[in-house]
């Protein structure tokens, strides 16, 4: 099982999803306002710190699912089809995560009128998908390796 690549690209996945809840994902600026944009919440780093505090539970939910879907998937070895399964859903909740980003953007871009500057933590769920499919690969090539091994029986 460990000594799959594909493992290593899901743990890795794990990781970095793991990351991203607690690390900020952006920073809005202007004038008044200095707000830090985490995976739950969004905060005023400026003086009036009582003025903002914005709970994103849609972004804080997607950002759970990430890693347990990706450090669930791992111990599916035996199930290689499931595995595929939870890679593409996986990813799916990668596409979310960053539509839901969006809004979130949208939203305090408009409520406020800052300008937005994204953190490194923006970042990981791109990368997440490319390993989640370099494991999909990985996963589909073991899978193609059995099926021609039954058929030389």
């Amino acid at each position: 099982m460990l000594q799959r690549i594909q493992t290593i690209y899901l743990m890795i996945v794990t990781m970095l999803a793991a990351l991203s809840c607690a690390l900020p994902v952006a920073n809005f600026y202007n004038d008044l306002w200095q707000l830090q944009l985490s995976a739950w919440q969004l905060q005023s780093l400026s003086a009036q710190p009582a003025a903002v505090t914005a709970h994103f539970w849609g972004l804080f939910a997607i950002s759970l699912l990430i890693p347990i879907v990706a450090f669930a998937t791992i111990w599916l070895y035996r199930k290689r089809m499931l595995q595929i399964r939870l890679c593409i859903l996986n990813m799916l909740f990668m596409l979310g995560y960053y539509a839901v980003l969006g809004v979130c953007i949208w939203q305090v871009v408009d409520k406020f009128d800052v300008s937005f500057v994204p953190q490194l933590a923006a970042v990981f769920p791109l990368v997440n998908i490319i390993l989640t499919w370099l494991a999909l690969r990985g996963i589909g090539k073991d899978e193609a390796k059995v099926r021609a091994a039954d058929r030389l029986r």
